[in-house]
């Protein structure tokens, strides 16, 4: 029926935007490190994770670490700063399929860090 055409043309979209190259770009720090030159802040980001956001239609990765200053903890994997930062790329099944050269859109989003966050 009609829900399985379209449940069939939304995987097709899906894998070729994984066959793209644009997922694998997007799961490494290089949005961050335009994002942190952008906003004039130092090119690190520490403690980062790169979570893939998946629903009908949708695949976007956001990438979450602790970025400016001043660093705290000791150890590198306590290493850390009072602020968070959130990248959310635009959706990335579609337009950048079709068009690889286009430039993805990421939000972004700073916020202070939680006294449970390390």
């Amino acid at each position: 029926g009609q829900d399985g055409e379209v449940a069939a043309a939304e995987q097709r979209s899906l894998i070729q935007a994984l066959r793209s190259g644009v997922v694998e770009s997007n799961l490494t720090v290089g949005p961050a490190m335009h994002f942190l030159a952008f906003a004039g802040l130092l090119p690190r980001i520490l403690q980062p994770r790169f979570v893939v956001v998946l629903g009908p239609g949708c695949l976007r990765i956001s990438t979450l670490g602790f970025v400016g200053s001043p660093e705290l903890g000791d150890r590198p994997t306590e290493k850390r700063t009072p602020y968070v930062v959130r990248l959310l790329t635009q959706n990335l099944v579609g337009s950048t399929v079709e068009n690889p050269t286009t430039q993805v859109r990421i939000k972004y989003w700073v916020r202070l860090a939680g006294p449970s966050e390390t």
